[in-house]
């Protein structure tokens, strides 16, 4: 009975500490002074996945999204400077990214962009509520594929041209009937 005691409690023990490395081991967002929704919209919305990197405080984060169907992920930063960058695939590009504080959050969080990167400026906690809180959505579109055209010059050469060839075609034709 003493051994089956302490089986059950060596297993409660071990449970419990699983539980708490668990709770430990993941992002902790709500552990975070500042809570950031990063948004993806993207044109046309065809779930091309788009790689995001959060570094706070040293502590570096990739994550991934895509539009329609994984749009949105929360992430936490700390007090201090940090940075949310995206890493734009090939044929796409950064149509806009708009950030936007919460109210109650103005004297604690602000936002700065930077090409494809989000700077964030977290001061702590507010008296209000307990975090500062903000989304900041980045827009892409496709990028536009280059068409080769012909400059004004180049038009006018290859009309000269196919009038040269249109002319000596009808020439030929005339001088076999």
């Amino acid at each position: 009975m003493e051994m089956i005691q302490k089986c059950l409690t060596l297993l409660v023990f071990s449970v419990l500490v699983g539980c708490a490395s668990l709770l430990l081991s993941t992002d902790s967002v709500l552990a975070q002074p500042c809570q950031i929704e990063v948004v993806k919209n993207a044109d046309p919305a065809d779930n091309t996945p788009f790689e995001f990197t959060r570094i706070t405080t040293g502590d570096e984060r990739d994550f991934t999204l895509m539009d329609p169907d994984d749009q949105a992920m929360m992430v936490g930063v700390s007090i201090g400077q940090s940075t949310i960058t995206e890493t734009v695939p090939d044929g796409w590009a950064v149509g806009s990214i708009e950030c936007v504080v919460e109210p109650d959050s103005e004297s604690v969080l602000s936002f700065s962009t930077i090409g494809s990167t989000v700077n964030v400026t977290c001061l702590g906690f507010t008296p209000s509520q307990d975090q500062g809180r903000g989304t900041c959505t980045f827009n892409n579109v496709l990028a536009a594929r280059n068409v080769p055209t012909l400059s004004q010059w180049g038009l006018i050469a290859m009309v000269i041209l196919l009038g040269v060839i249109g002319f000596i075609a009808f020439r030929r034709r005339s001088a076999t009937t």
